[in-house]
């Protein structure tokens, strides 16, 4: 079986992951670890949060980005992470209604929050929506 094969069952199996893990797994050092993760997430077979345990991302396979919200806590500013449990509750924030400090952390959340244009009237505003609701959920 082929290393790029065994990261994704591994992957499949534990959910999300760091290089760290992996090597462990393949039984390599953790800079070859995260170079196999850098070559599966170029051909598209992975993805990279921009959330980091410790200094490095969390990778995943397509469809287990309702599992990052897990590695939140204690992984993010404390600040940020209770914007992100209000988004979590609400779904979808407007930008024009939020204070600063919240308007700033929902640019950290890219892995959580999504920005959406939404044209009212003859202006174009923002709201955030998160990750996991529908494009037709956020829109009514």
């Amino acid at each position: 079986m082929h290393i790029h094969e065994q990261i994704i069952l591994f992957i499949q199996s534990s959910g999300p992951t760091t290089p760290t893990k992996v090597s462990k797994t393949i039984k390599t050092t953790s800079l070859i670890a995260s170079a196999h993760l850098s070559d599966l997430a170029s051909q598209k077979k992975i993805k990279i949060s921009k959330l980091k345990l410790g200094g490095s991302p969390l990778y995943f396979l397509p469809g287990q980005e309702d599992q990052l919200y897990n590695f939140a806590p204690g992984n993010i500013n404390p600040k940020d992470l209770i914007v992100l449990n209000k988004l979590k509750e609400v779904k979808v924030l407007r930008e024009n209604d939020q204070e600063l400090l919240t308007k700033v952390a929902l640019r950290h959340l890219q892995d959580f929050a999504i920005p959406l244009q939404v044209r009212l009237q003859d202006r174009a505003e923002l709201f955030w929506k998160w990750h996991l609701l529908s494009t037709a959920d956020a829109n009514n």
